[in-house]
């Protein structure tokens, strides 16, 4: 049986700092999460409403631009968009930290992340 220093159930904004945190001060972490690593704000909430936010603000600032005497043709690439926005797409790492062999948590040899 494995044994940690600190065990964190969820992964949402406090507690992936709170794991990292503890790692990088030389604690065994295991960190528990039942979806991705995350939580809800990072993989479906404001983080992706977040990404979609500025790129619609960013369209339309290229769409006005012309009235300020640059010219551009903006593209939209709902594709891209989506990669970057939505769930399982480009998202900060869990780097130094590797899934459980069951796949429900992440956890640290006490080596600082990254």
């Amino acid at each position: 049986m494995k044994s940690y220093d600190l065990i964190v159930i969820g992964t949402g904004p406090g507690g992936y700092h709170a794991a990292i945190r503890a790692a990088q001060l030389g604690l065994k972490v295991l960190a528990v999460e039942a979806g991705e690593v995350g939580g809800v704000c990072l993989n479906v909430g404001c983080i992706p409403t977040k990404a979609l936010l500025h790129a619609a603000e960013t369209l339309h600032h290229l769409k006005v631009a012309e009235g300020f005497g640059l010219k551009a043709k903006p593209e939209l690439d709902l594709g891209r968009l989506g990669a970057v926005a939505g769930p399982g797409g480009e998202k900060a790492s869990p780097g130094g930290w590797a899934p459980s062999s069951r796949g429900t948590g992440w956890s640290s040899s006490g080596a600082s992340p990254g």
